[in-house]
């Protein structure tokens, strides 16, 4: 089998982070931690789970450039990368342990189960692949992406649990970054916003998240008013995208 090499991205994940590491820890060689700054016991919990573990601490600026120097660390042929909330299936470890022998990919995708509330809704995310060859590449702030033929891309039996929903305290701050990443990333397109462009896409955005959250993504199935609820705070997301975009040119400074 080809040497692999485990990264994960951490920071303030004590609650899923031991159950992460436990479920890749098998099918690496060494295991990397790219992580930013975490100040409760996430980092003690790994060095429990694997000693042997390479830990770097890194500020978090944009996604994909923290997942590109977690790559630079490997030397093996094959990096397999997730998040400390994400969970490989055993179905999934037993499909990346059979498929690396394959000489025509170059990078393998899951399915993701995202956790909401108490309901785990299916996600096809083929966009980040989780196992890849270490000559690959991020690019994007957020929501970040490795661009490969997607003859040379394949999915993998099983899925990744995402242990994503915590409260909403939380998730108030991981909009709070995402948001700012996204406004971070309009300014860097140069893109030219007018207020009426801004107000019309304040109105448009929004309501089309709304409904993509309740009806495409599904969190309908969590409940008729937690979906509803819900749905509406992500569709907030836009708002503060739109907002801090729009602080960010008033002030000519950025995020």
């Amino acid at each position: 089998m080809n040497k692999i090499s485990g990264v994960i991205l951490t920071k303030n994940n004590e609650r899923t982070i031991a159950d992460c590491v436990r479920s890749l820890s098998f099918l690496i060689d060494k295991l990397i931690i790219i992580d930013d700054f975490s100040n409760d016991a996430t980092l003690d919990i790994i060095k429990a789970e694997y000693p042997n573990a390479k830990i770097q601490q890194r500020k978090l600026n944009r996604f994909d450039e923290q997942r590109n120097y977690g790559i630079s660390l490997t030397n093996t042929p094959w990096v397999l990368m997730i998040d400390s909330d994400e969970i490989i299936s055993a179905e999934l470890a037993q499909a990346i342990k059979n498929e690396l022998e394959s000489k025509n990919i170059d990078a393998y995708w899951s399915i993701r189960m995202n956790r909401f509330f108490s309901v785990y809704l299916k996600e096809n995310f083929i966009d980040r692949p989780i196992l890849f060859k270490n000559d690959l590449k991020f690019s994007h702030p957020v929501h970040e992406t490795i661009l490969i033929n997607k003859n040379r891309l394949k999915k993998l039996d099983g899925n990744l649990s995402h242990e994503n929903w915590i409260s909403i305290e939380k998730n108030i701050e991981k909009l709070d970054k995402y948001s700012g990443l996204i406004a971070k990333k309009w300014l860097e397109q140069q893109r030219n916003y007018g207020n009426i462009t801004l107000f019309l896409l304040a109105i448009i955005l929004p309501i089309r998240y709304f409904f993509i959250c309740f009806f495409k993504k599904g969190f309908y199935k969590a409940g008729f008013f937690n979906g509803l609820f819900y749905s509406l705070f992500e569709a907030s997301y836009w708002l503060a995208v739109i907002f801090k975009y729009r602080e960010a040119i008033k002030k000519d400074k950025t995020i």
